[in-house]
């Protein structure tokens, strides 16, 4: 029943933030083809170029992507907006705004070129620069966490340790709340991670309640040890 309440907050949850986007999304109408400004595929799109090396456009076969790819990750290199060049905190972000101002042109031109749609574009350069980059994508992960936020994914997962520990000696209501709490908190952090660059702001709904829910256990547990 906890699982089951979770992953449906989860859905619901993820869906009117996907609604939200496409409503409010930049979007440009090339020829019959879309350049959307947000969504999953932009985010990876941006994190495969940002760990990929100049030599990486030779994975792929298409001259035309080749070409387009080389130019996106050379144009990069020479802004040192790469992650070779990582410099601790905000780097990403502000890579993240230089690689989706450059390659804007270039996807939509290739898009026609190709007659595909650019998300579908996207798809195909990220999926091969991600499998040949993926240790680099993972220690990324790693870095974002530790430079945005580590100290609030810090105390959600102690709690889930700790309410994991709780319910299998006791299997007590009070352990599943703990559970579901910091397992919400950590899927919101995580989700965050991977697509996107991380901010305070992005964490304020969670990061409220599992503040709101130590303050209350807090209070009973005052409560208790005065009576």
């Amino acid at each position: 029943m906890l699982v089951a309440s979770f992953f449906c907050i989860f859905v619901i949850h993820n869906s009117l933030i996907f609604i939200d986007t496409y409503l409010k999304k930049d979007s440009f109408k090339t020829n019959s083809l879309t350049y959307n400004s947000y969504g999953p595929f932009f985010y990876l799109f941006i994190d495969s170029i940002y760990i990929s090396k100049k030599k990486d456009s030779e994975l792929f076969e298409n001259k035309n992507i080749k070409k387009t790819v080389s130019d996106i990750i050379k144009e990069m290199d020479n802004r040192k907006s790469l992650i070779e060049y990582y410099n601790g905190r905000g780097h990403f972000g502000q890579s993240l705004i230089e690689i989706r101002e450059y390659s804007i042109d270039l996807l939509k031109e290739l898009a026609i070129k190709e007659n595909i749609s650019v998300t579908k574009l996207k798809v195909k350069i990220s999926t091969k620069l991600m499998l040949k980059n993926y240790r680099k994508y993972i220690k990324k992960i790693f870095k974002k966490l530790y430079d945005s936020s580590w100290l609030f994914i810090f105390l959600p997962f102690l709690m889930f340790v700790a309410g994991f520990i709780s319910f299998l000696k006791y299997r007590s209501n009070l352990s599943q709340v703990i559970l579901f709490v910091s397992l919400f908190s950590l899927t919101n952090h995580s989700v965050v991670y991977l697509f996107g660059r991380v901010q305070p702001r992005y964490f304020i709904y969670t990061d409220f309640i599992l503040l709101l829910f130590i303050f209350i256990i807090f209070i009973n547990f005052l409560k208790v040890s005065r009576d």
